[in-house]
């Protein structure tokens, strides 16, 4: 750990170096990197309803306050356009991380299974193999999951 030094850095430089840091990482690798950083700096995070509660009544919509407040909600099409799966394994593990990092946070969830796969193949426009069922043992098999409890 790097010891502060007597000159401590402004509030501007620090912001700049989160952001040359951040700028070089995609968007979603970003979010788990903040993440990260506040759980190591023991900084609570706020959900987007406790974020919302705190803007000031009256802000205009687009001022800095609501712009930092209301992070960018991102759906399961959208989220599968950015990654562009190429196979069905691709997709369910585009959807399991989706669902365990990306998803507004009431439909996070650590483990996936069968139902969520199918509804996520669908509203993500992405085809759906021939024996859905055996989708998560592929998958598993393929490296891109881990066991989880029965059908997860």
């Amino acid at each position: 750990m790097e010891k502060q030094s007597e000159n401590p850095k402004t509030l501007g430089q620090a912001i700049d170096e989160l952001i040359a840091a951040l700028s070089s990482i995609s968007e979603t690798t970003r979010i788990t990197a903040i993440r990260a950083a506040c759980e190591h700096l023991k900084i609570p995070l706020l959900d987007t309803q406790q974020l919302a509660s705190r803007i000031p009544a009256g802000a205009p919509a687009g001022s800095p306050t609501t712009q930092l407040a209301l992070p960018r909600v991102i759906d399961i099409k959208t989220f599968r356009d950015e990654k562009q799966p190429t196979s069905a394994n691709e997709m369910a593990a585009v959807v399991a991380f989706y669902l365990s990092e990306v998803a507004p946070p009431t439909e996070r969830k650590a483990e996936v299974e069968l139902d969520d796969m199918v509804k996520y193949f669908k509203q993500a426009g992405f085809p759906l193999p021939k024996a859905p069922r055996m989708l998560l043992p592929n998958a598993k098999n393929s490296g891109y999951f881990d066991s989880g409890n029965s059908g997860s």
